[in-house]
């Protein structure tokens, strides 16, 4: 996944890394983002994470991202893929009270 650097001497490291960390986070979830498709083939490491989702939830390989992936294997549809799999599967938290 690409990583985003900003050089900004309003921000330090150590504990005002929350600070930043909001501020990239809102820079790269505001309305005019683009997020432009890649084309290039998929990584060995996301290539293996799909091997490991796919053996784990056999019912991914029903979703429509997987038949956008095994149509065309590309990074994007490799991310596309990954990202709703673990959004679908993730473990539901709740806090107890005290």
């Amino acid at each position: 996944m690409a990583r985003l650097i900003v050089k900004s001497p309003c921000f330090k490291g150590g504990s005002g890394g929350r600070n930043a960390a909001g501020f990239l986070r809102y820079i790269a979830t505001r309305e005019r983002v683009e997020l432009l498709p890649d084309d290039r083939p998929l990584t060995h490491k996301q290539e293996q994470l799909i091997k490991k989702l796919t053996k784990d939830f056999p019912d991914s390989k029903t979703s429509a991202q997987y038949a956008e992936y095994t149509e065309e294997p590309t990074r994007y549809h490799a991310s596309e893929f990954i990202f709703s799999v673990l959004e679908n599967h993730r473990p539901e938290v709740s806090r107890s009270e005290v």
